[in-house]
């Protein structure tokens, strides 16, 4: 079993659990940079394709688990991402440890997705909403300078999901923002936190994409 760097931190004041794999780099990194490379880059029809969500500018989200090619909203018959099982293990193990959830409870990561983010890319604030317990992120590719996590305190009691805007007013006072938090991550380290702390993701000032995969998570469903 691999030994984890566990750490917890309480903000706004909820908890951010994270857990950091010493190994993964080593043994896992480049497959997944490549898979994401080849979705990203080479697909063979325009489902391949992934455009740009709303919330994520300057980059591609697409799906990690394996689409048959007879699936009526994909149908590409998308591979999945190599060392799924292993990443997925840390996200749930490190659910279990630092939100003290019983072994017995299931945890399901039900909704999960990379995000490959080019130079001068980056993700505005957003929530996940209320579909999911928890959500997170593991950081797969983080190259030096290509934008930190941020967690925000906001005076708003409804948050959109998603939605455009541009990083030059992405600032603490335009934004509501009372406090925030950065977060600089680190390859093969998971993060989870409440669906409902608004964060975002700053520039890829470097220049190479950077590589995350986002999820949801569902508690004892």
């Amino acid at each position: 079993m691999i030994a984890y760097e566990l750490d917890q931190k309480y903000i706004f004041p909820r908890l951010i659990a994270s857990s950091f794999d010493p190994t993964f780099v080593e043994e896992c990194q480049k497959e997944i940079v490549e898979y994401g490379r080849n979705q990203v880059y080479h697909g063979k029809n325009e489902n391949d394709k992934i455009l740009p969500s709303n919330a994520f500018d300057g980059g591609w989200c697409l799906g990690v688990n394996y689409v048959p090619a007879s699936c009526e909203s994909c149908g590409d018959g998308r591979e999945e991402m190599p060392h799924l099982a292993r990443v997925q293990e840390q996200i749930i193990r490190t659910c279990h440890e630092a939100y003290g959830i019983y072994l017995n409870i299931g945890i399901s990561v039900y909704c999960q997705w990379m995000n490959w983010t080019e130079p001068h890319g980056y993700a505005i604030g957003h929530v996940h909403g209320s579909t999911s317990q928890l959500t997170g992120a593991f950081f797969i590719d983080i190259p030096e300078d290509s934008g930190n996590l941020y967690f925000e305190d906001v005076d708003m009691e409804i948050m959109p999901t998603c939605g455009f805007q541009a990083e030059d007013v992405v600032d603490n006072e335009k934004m509501n923002v009372n406090t925030f938090y950065e977060h600089k991550p680190r390859n093969g380290e998971c993060v989870i936190f409440h669906p409902m702390i608004r964060h975002r993701v700053g520039t890829n000032n470097s220049k190479l994409p950077r590589v995350s995969l986002a999820f949801d998570l569902r508690i004892g469903m």
